[in-house]
């Protein structure tokens, strides 16, 4: 016995076959997984040209399907400093989910993590970076890719002062900053300069203010800006003041 496939009789497929393997007598038993809407063709040989009426039994079994691919997926753009939320419907037939994140909109080939659930928190991705994500449901038959929605995690920047003053000696400063990224600074004025200017996560930034030898005052600005180079850097700002030196005044008496 075989099973064929085909347009016509006179060009058919063989897709399963037998002789005599069902294990009773001179019965066949073909076993082949089915496509919904195709059709077979089943051929039976006589045993020795033996002719007469062929009995078949069908047995169907319902195959696995791949499930439905998820719908609904948002990422979430800088609403938490911690991560980027991700969430989704639940896809028909899913046993699992993938989730998947590229820089690119091109999906990668290896999933970024296995077996997560609605909603995830993608607590390794670089904050300020612009991630795509997708995710995929899987089952025993088969894996289905959603399409992809961007999101990012907040870039976090907080410094411990955002004004500063100075006589005109000048002198040294210092404002703590708290981040959840790499973060460097920055001055408008020549005046103001360095010693410690960048870092990653919480650190000081320290500066110097030079004597001002000018009457008139000055002031200048320190800009701190962390997750530089990605999509969604933050920048906070000092404004630093300066009184400017004391007029001096000849007086003549007559």
């Amino acid at each position: 016995m075989g099973v064929y496939t085909g347009s016509s009789l006179s060009s058919l497929t063989k897709i399963a076959e037998d002789d005599d393997g069902a294990g009773s007598g001179n019965a066949s038993k073909c076993e082949f997984d089915c496509t919904s809407g195709t059709r077979y063709y089943i051929v039976v040989a006589g045993y020795g040209g033996k002719t007469g009426t062929v009995k078949i039994n069908w047995i169907l079994t319902p195959c696995s399907v791949a499930p439905s691919a998820p719908t609904g997926v948002s990422a979430t753009d800088g609403s938490y400093a911690d991560y980027a939320r991700v969430t989704w419907s639940a896809a028909s037939g899913a046993t699992s989910y993938n989730l998947y994140r590229s820089t690119t909109s091109s999906r990668p080939s290896t999933a970024t993590k296995t077996g997560v659930t609605s909603p995830y928190n993608d607590t390794t991705a670089t904050p300020g970076t612009k991630y795509y994500y997708w995710i995929a449901a899987v089952n025993s038959a088969g894996t289905s890719y959603s399409s992809y929605d961007t999101g990012y995690r907040a870039v976090s920047l907080v410094l411990g002062k955002s004004t500063d003053s100075y006589a005109t000696a000048g002198g040294t400063g210092s404002a703590s900053v708290t981040a959840n990224t790499s973060w460097s600074a920055s001055a408008n004025v020549s005046w103001i300069t360095f010693g410690t200017s960048t870092g990653n996560g919480n650190g000081t930034v320290t500066y110097t203010v030079s004597a001002n030898t000018s009457t008139s005052s000055r002031s200048g600005t320190i800009t701190v800006t962390a997750g530089s180079g990605t999509a969604h850097p933050s920048t906070k700002t000092i404004a630093v003041t300066q009184a400017g030196a004391a007029s001096n005044y000849t007086v003549t008496y007559k």
